[in-house]
């Protein structure tokens, strides 16, 4: 989360393209300590790459973030929308197919036979939209709905995601001596708990009451990560452990590509919706006031001076 700071200093000062530059030198570093500190290979048998495999996936993969890109602009019974959904169950239930009757495909299916890694695999993919969309909501709602800097916003999920650091660790302590599924129960209690308090108190939310629900949804996701894992893992056989983390590993990036573009078309949506509404940009993220009684007036924009400069609180009547 310190690389939220580095990256609203370089939106701010470079513009948003530049924050793209910031992954070069961690992979750089990455990439010498790998071929540094990473054990060599044992020889084993020489396998053909599965690129059909992997043009399958990855045509799938594009398909359904543009499917779901384009229902903010397009609509859903739009052929274009229709026809990105098309195109990824097609190239899904090709690769299916594929993986069935090739020797080493990308993503072996065998591990899904065990249902525990199949229901699980899908939690991960829930937790990697959880962890990403809400990466991204909250950044959007401190400079759209605040008008804070990006600088800001970045500091501001500074302490949850120091708080995501140390809980990751304990969790896998818990789960070591809890039932993972407690455990793993736990986190999705906690972060949908936390978005339960943005959606009621959006209008008038402080930035001291967002790093605080931040920093619950992180414990809540923080909990989730190794009992998610333990839990989707512990009954297959070690030689089925290697292709299965894979499968893991591309359910949690699937789901957060999934999650940042369903809040990015939610919130574009939203907003359009309130653009007339007196404090519409407020009730984008938090519909308590459209739920008063029509004979009330409309909500406004109230901004308060002092530490909370930051606080805008949403007045009716």
């Amino acid at each position: 989360m310190i690389l939220a700071i580095i990256a609203g200093l370089l939106i701010d000062h470079f513009g948003w393209p530049s924050v793209f530059l910031m992954n070069l030198p961690a992979c750089a570093l990455a990439l010498l300590l790998g071929l540094r500190l990473l054990p060599q290979s044992q020889p084993s048998e020489r396998r053909r790459f599965d690129w059909i495999g992997l043009a399958l996936l990855t045509l799938a993969s594009v398909a359904v973030v543009e499917a779901t890109s384009t229902l903010q602009r397009q609509g859903l019974a739009n052929a274009t929308t229709l026809g990105f959904a098309g195109l990824a169950v097609a190239n899904l239930l090709f690769f299916v197919a594929h993986a069935r009757r090739t020797p080493s495909p990308i993503i072996s299916l065998k591990p899904f036979t065990e249902r525990t890694f199949a229901m699980g695999s899908l939690v991960t993919f829930s937790y990697g939209f959880g962890l990403y969309a809400s990466a991204y909501l909250v950044p959007v709602f401190l400079q759209h709905a605040m008008q804070m800097s990006a600088t800001s916003a970045g500091v501001a999920l500074l302490p949850s995601g120091l708080v995501l650091a140390v809980t990751i660790p304990l969790a896998g302590r818990l789960a070591d001596r809890l039932s993972p599924m407690r455990v793993t129960l736990a986190g999705p209690a906690l972060f949908g708990l936390s978005f339960v308090y943005f959606g009621l108190a959006a209008d008038h939310i402080t930035y001291s009451q967002i790093v605080d629900a931040t920093i619950v949804g992180r414990v809540g996701l923080g909990l989730m990560l190794p009992a998610l894992t333990i839990a989707t893992l512990r009954y297959l056989e070690p030689e089925r452990l290697g292709p299965a983390s894979v499968v893991v590993s591309y359910a949690r990036q699937l789901g957060g590509v999934m999650g940042v573009a369903a809040g990015a078309v939610f919130v574009a949506w939203r907003e359009t919706a309130y653009a007339s509404e007196a404090g519409g940009l407020f009730m984008a993220y938090a519909d308590r006031c459209s739920r008063r009684p029509n004979s009330e007036p409309p909500c406004r924009t109230k901004f308060e001076p002092g530490l909370d400069a930051v606080r805008r609180t949403s007045v009716c009547g």
